[in-house]
């Protein structure tokens, strides 16, 4: 066999054994550095974590955030985007043009379930968003506009549909609603620990939070007054 011929046998073979083990290293990395980042960023900003101490809380090598994502910057932006992302295709699958008036109550207790659900499990992303959408510097801004403003318009567009259909009132604007929905969720995640506290309700319970869910749309829809 020509020794060329055999290097390359040899480098085959070398890279079809190594090459899921190699891959799984790195994808474990990946994943141990992005949550290392995400629980630094939310506790101490931005500008105020080192690519040091997140490789450092990650227990990877000190050069893994420039080989993986190329610097800080971008390993920030991939951590808002990725769940930018999940959520914008769920809420895409779930705000089609409702059928009818009870369509577009279940698809949008869906939507408000798979949020709220979204942010009690990855409250760091949420803090991050929620300091982003608050920030004016050109990262903060830049992620924001170019992810989270995304759902928020798919939000306004199903409202929008649902009012050219004849399910909303006339007098209805499609973004004051989405507003509406969107601070809804938001405030009442952003402070489920004081609620928990004052009043003892959180949504960590299950029955509560269906029970909260229900009773948002409930007086989103027809307000608070009986007829």
């Amino acid at each position: 066999m020509p020794a060329d011929k055999g290097l390359t046998t040899i480098r085959m073979m070398k890279k079809k054994t190594t090459s899921p083990r190699v891959n799984n290293v790195r994808e474990d990395t990946v994943d141990r550095i992005v949550s290392a980042a995400t629980r630094l960023f939310a506790n101490k900003g931005y500008d105020g974590t080192s690519t040091k101490e997140v490789c450092q809380a990650a227990g990877a090598n000190i050069a893994a955030i420039h080989y993986h994502f190329g610097s800080k910057e971008n390993l920030y932006r991939h951590i808002i985007e990725q769940f930018a992302a999940e959520r914008l295709e769920s809420a895409r699958k779930i705000l089609q043009t409702p059928m009818n008036a009870e369509d577009l109550r279940v698809r949008l207790e869906i939507f408000l379930r798979q949020v709220v659900e979204t942010i009690l499990k990855q409250p760091d992303v949420a803090i991050l968003i929620q300091r982003g959408s608050e920030m004016s510097d050109f990262i903060s801004e830049d992620i924001y506009r170019n992810t989270m403003v995304k759902l928020f318009e798919k939000l306004v567009e199903f409202f929008a549909q649902a009012k050219k259909k004849g399910f909303l009132a006339a007098e209805v604007d499609p973004f004051i609603a989405a507003g509406f929905i969107k601070n809804q969720f938001l405030h009442q995640t952003r402070y489920d620990d004081v609620v928990k506290k004052y009043y003892g309700y959180s949504l960590k319970d299950e029955k509560y939070r269906t029970r909260w869910i229900h009773q948002t749309v409930r007086i989103f829809l027809a307000g608070v007054m009986g007829k």
